[in-house]
């Protein structure tokens, strides 16, 4: 019987030893249940809607960066005792957070994105800052990094990695952790290029070159924004004209300002010299919309706030290289109305790329053949006559001519426009 006691006895120690010994990770351990699709709240607490399946949910774009999304984490914990601690600390090449060298001293590879949670329970949740993740922080040593919008808008497809660690308070290595990998592009596409608007009744058409060019290899849509520029629009002519003011000096050695509007309507006019209004075609006069240029000669990456401003139109998906805008702010384009348009690209984190140069175009009127041919004084109705005398039919054909050209020399007009 003895003999049959022992070896049981002996198998059963390695096992009995490893749960008392109070230095082995055996049994501490963390899970987080939820760890493919965490929830997401905004800085005030209220849940956040993710993204599409096809434009990674769980990645953090610029937007999310700027609207400080947190994820909540529902953690669990076993064989925990009294001090033990989770600590949560974040690296950016994979590194392992779990080892003390690479979470301080000359070697530290990680930052710590949240304070310590001392007191374990069986299950909590935690909201960690995604701004926390990304701060790439390594300065602060032990203390959490508390980062602000600054930050956003420089990495370019990056995986960082989340990592909760067990860490009891007899070692500072950790004894288990937890890791999370997190897609990271808050980087959008460059400006889209070879952009044309042509006009139509209340509309524009505006379209680019196609996906691949100008840098685009990420592109998932296109947004168009819109906002009214310049003077009035009056029609001279069969033309638009609008008007502008220049400073005319009598003296030819003195600087022409041209600058009435430059602060505030309050012009700085030099002595012989005076301001000029006139009328001129719209298309020799600038293209100027501050909005969508900025004062120190960098680019607009518009975000939400930008969308609610001047958005008007936009078309998902890569295959699309042209959309017709017709509204701004909630009503219709209006005739006659100049606006400035320019374009960006979106990626599949809905990032939104650098704004394109704004084009300046007019809606108008949409004129076919016969309206252009009535107008110029045609009467005729079709192409043939029942007229048996030849000088009727030659003069309702030399008028019929006339409005071809007319109404092509029209429509090249405008669609220079678009250039």
């Amino acid at each position: 019987m003895r003999s049959k006691a022992l070896p049981l006895l002996l198998a059963c120690l390695p096992a009995t030893l490893l749960l008392v010994s109070p230095g082995v990770a055996y049994g501490q351990q963390l899970n987080v249940p939820l760890i493919a699709s965490l929830p997401r709240f905004d800085a005030n607490g209220a849940s956040v809607k993710k993204r599409a399946l096809a434009l990674n949910p769980e990645g953090i774009s610029l937007q999310d960066c700027r609207d400080d999304i947190r994820v909540e984490l529902q953690i669990t914990a076993s064989g925990f005792v009294a001090n033990d601690r989770v600590e949560f600390w974040a690296s950016r090449s994979g590194q392992d957070c779990g080892a003390v060298v690479q979470r301080s001293g000359a070697t530290q590879q990680c930052w710590k994105v949240l304070p310590d949670v001392v007191a374990l329970q069986q299950s909590f949740s935690v909201r960690v800052p995604l701004r926390a993740v990304i701060a790439d922080d390594k300065t602060q040593g032990g203390a959490p990094v508390t980062p602000t919008a600054d930050i956003c808008g420089k990495i370019d497809a990056a995986t960082f990695q989340l990592q909760l660690l067990y860490i009891k308070t007899s070692s500072p290595d950790a004894v288990s952790k937890v890791p999370i990998d997190i897609k990271v592009d808050t980087v959008g596409p460059q400006a889209l290029s070879g952009v044309r608007v042509l006009p139509g009744d209340t509309r524009l058409r505006v379209s680019w070159a196609a996906v691949g060019e100008g840098g685009v290899t990420d592109q998932t849509g296109v947004k168009v924004y819109c906002v009214p520029v310049g003077q009035p629009i009056v029609e001279r002519d069969g033309g638009f004209v609008t008007t502008t003011t220049r400073t005319v000096c009598d003296d030819a050695s003195v600087v022409d300002t041209s600058d009435a509007d430059a602060d505030g309507g309050v012009s700085d006019v030099d002595a012989g010299c005076r301001e000029v209004t006139e009328e001129v075609p719209v298309d020799d006069a600038p293209c100027s919309a501050p909005e969508f240029t900025p004062a120190d000669g960098g680019t607009i990456v518009p975000d939400n706030a930008f969308a609610e401003q001047f958005l008007c139109g936009e078309i998902a998906g890569t295959q699309g290289s042209s959309i017709v805008a017709t509204s701004f702010r909630g009503g219709p384009l209006v005739n006659g109305q100049r606006y400035a348009v320019a374009v960006a690209a979106t990626d599949s984190f809905t990032n939104v790329g650098s704004l394109s140069a704004p084009l300046c175009v007019v809606p108008e009127e949409t004129t076919d053949f016969f309206r252009d041919y009535n107008r110029a004084g045609g009467k005729a109705t079709g192409c043939s006559s029942t007229s048996s005398e030849a000088p009727a039919g030659s003069i309702a054909l030399g008028g019929l001519s006339l409005a071809i050209v007319t109404s092509l020399a029209r429509r090249r007009a405008r669609r220079r426009q678009g250039r």
